[in-house]
């Protein structure tokens, strides 16, 4: 019996292993996406503002560089499964942040923006909003599997 019960841990043991590699996964995938936009935020700074409407390329190269830490944060997380474990929560309130800031700019400061620029501003908030629906689903599984181990 004791045999079985061991096994039925391990197993356990092994699935838990498994949501914490999908999130590190997702993490991974959510830092990509982030230090690709980072990267066209600083480089391209100027040509985005012109896109964008009528805020000036400073800000974007801001957006760049806080983008970029965000990145190296998600990595880091994606990485280590301490920091997962104590910070992937915290990733995905900011997520949700993101895209509610996202819809208030686009609301409360409509002037500002372009066609093209509340497009791409729209699209990067349902992308913010798939990667938190991933990881909150990752994370709710994990929670289960928690759940069932102790």
């Amino acid at each position: 019996m004791q045999q079985i019960e061991q096994l039925i841990g391990v197993n356990k043991t092994a699935s838990s292993n498994k949501t914490s590699n999908k999130l590190a996964k997702v993490l991974m995938f959510d830092g990509t996406l982030s230090l690709i936009l980072a990267l066209d935020l600083i480089v391209f700074s100027d040509l985005v503002a012109e896109l964008m409407g009528t805020v000036s390329a400073e800000i974007y190269f801001a957006v760049g560089i806080a983008l970029l830490l965000w990145a190296v944060d998600l990595f880091a997380m994606g990485l280590h499964k301490g920091l997962r474990k104590r910070f992937a929560r915290m990733t995905i309130w900011i997520d949700w942040a993101w895209v509610a800031a996202t819809a208030l700019v686009i609301t409360v400061f409509p002037e500002v923006w372009s066609g093209s620029g509340i497009a791409v501003l729209i699209i990067i908030g349902l992308a913010v909003v798939g990667i938190a629906v991933m990881k909150t689903r990752t994370m709710s599984v994990a929670d289960k599997d928690h759940q069932t181990v102790a």
